[in-house]
């Protein structure tokens, strides 16, 4: 019986699915199945993970018409063997270190109370060719008086705030535990950041842990999206969340105080690469972030009055 399931959504990623697929079957000292969900692909991708699974049992194709990689997640999760306790859902076109589930899963085996634990991660070019990056993980702020403080590598709680403002949440680097996950909404549609939104709802149920092993290798995409377009797509994630009074009050006091602290982080980020393009006589880059820097202090202000008024209407204020 396998103690994980991973779950990986494949569209049109023939190029790339069996060095996936080979990743997950040269795992170490771990009992695991491999579910893969092709999502109406065009090209040959069914055809290689079928061949794989006609030898070995452990992978399991399961096709289905094209309708987007948070229903394919869904999918797979579904089709889970019941007696496995975790879940990773890894992308067609990454691949991991041997020992990566074993570590992770240890992890959680360990920290019974923890819900999710993630990992650094390697970027590595389509080709396979590691990227020259560091440090493989995305910074964690938390709250330091009024300022904001960068969490250690090494210490692994990563609360709420942590995880609302840059948690890069990559499926590709964490395992979640089942019965967890069981208790979340699922996986929701949310564009570029539907994986952000899912390790939020984990959030909410149980404590985020971080490891700073590289355990699993991240291709960048060749085709780049701005970070305009992430920032565009991070507000209507936190506009959902802000308003989603499914949530019950402690809950949705802990997420839009998150979403405020979001706000600074961005402001006190900006500001300092806005001083270090200015320093550097890059004025035009240096406007630029500073005008972010402003427009997000601002937003803070407001979000934090808007905040403050709802809680004393609904009565949970202090």
């Amino acid at each position: 019986m396998p103690t994980i399931s991973v779950v990986t959504p494949c569209y049109n990623a023939g190029a790339f699915i069996e060095e996936t697929m080979a990743s997950v079957r040269a795992q170490k000292g771990i009992e695991w199945e491999h579910i893969v969900v092709d999502d109406g692909s065009s090209d040959d991708s069914a055809a290689r993970v079928a061949a794989i699974a006609s030898t070995d049992p452990r992978v399991v194709l399961v096709e289905q018409e094209n309708s987007g990689v948070h229903v394919a997640r869904s999918t797979g999760a579904e089709r889970a063997d019941p007696s496995s306790r975790y879940l990773m859902f890894l992308d067609a076109d990454d691949y991991l270190a041997p020992n990566c589930l074993s570590t992770l899963v240890d992890h959680l085996e360990a920290n019974p109370a923890v819900g999710l634990v993630y990992c650094a991660w390697t970027l590595v070019e389509q080709d396979g060719s590691p990227v020259d990056q560091a440090p493989g993980f995305a910074p964690r702020y938390v709250r330091h008086g009024l300022r904001i403080r960068e969490l250690a590598p090494n210490d692994p709680d990563t609360p709420l705030d942590a995880l609302v403002s840059r948690h890069e949440a990559i499926p590709s680097t964490a395992v979640l535990r089942r019965s967890v996950f069981d208790r979340t909404k699922g996986w929701r549609r949310f564009g570029v950041v539907e994986d952000k939104d899912m390790v939020l709802q984990m959030a909410l149920l149980a404590p985020v842990h971080f490891l700073p092993q590289r355990l699993s290798y991240y291709r960048r995409a060749d085709t780049s999206r701005s970070q305009e377009q992430f920032y565009e797509s991070m507000d209507q994630l936190h506009s959902a969340w802000w308003d989603d009074h499914t949530l019950d009050p402690t809950q949705l006091r802990a997420v839009r105080k998150a979403i405020v602290f979001d706000r600074r982080v961005s402001a006190t980020t900006s500001g300092r690469a806005a001083l270090r393009q200015l320093r550097e006589r890059r004025f035009r880059d240096g406007a630029e972030l500073g005008a972010r820097a402003i427009k997000r202090f601002g937003e803070a202000a407001v979000l934090s009055l808007k905040a403050s008024i709802g809680a004393r209407r609904s009565g949970h204020g202090r």
